[in-house]
């Protein structure tokens, strides 16, 4: 009895210790030049990317193909090199991987393209009517 209560503390501890991959950890920067950042978990497959989001790209076998993190610009679409412009906002992480390896066909043979959220965009809501403290909220 003992033992198989200690198994299923075992099991339990160990499950609510792990991370799902499909989870990260990304750095959100506080707006109005506070300079302070904050950690927020962020589920990768379900976050939808947007202008001011940044993203970190690596492509299997080329480790040198992306350098750098790329921003999503206004228009929705990230620049990158040899193809230039993707649109993605609008995207989960997943669709926009499928949209930049079908492009990269074109010049690889099987590109195996990987995304990750580097930067959540600002965004800003502004509360106004019949309420106490007028204000504008950022998250």
């Amino acid at each position: 009895m003992i033992r198989a209560l200690q198994s299923i503390l075992l099991v339990t501890a160990a499950t609510s210790a792990t991370i799902l991959p499909s989870m990260a950890q990304v750095t959100t920067s506080r707006p109005q030049g506070t300079g302070q950042q904050e950690l927020t978990t962020i589920n990768q497959q379900a976050y939808t990317l947007g202008p001011g989001d940044e993203v970190q790209l690596t492509m299997f076998g080329q480790p040198d193909l992306f350098p750098i993190p790329y921003r999503v610009l206004v228009d929705g679409t990230v620049s990158l090199p040899l193809i230039g412009r993707v649109p993605v906002a609008g995207r989960s992480i997943g669709q926009a991987e499928k949209e930049i390896a079908q492009r990269y066909t074109r010049l690889y043979k099987r590109p195996y393209i990987t995304m990750v959220l580097a930067k959540a965009r600002t965004v800003t809501l502004g509360i106004t009517g019949e309420v106490r403290r007028p204000r504008y909220l950022s998250h």
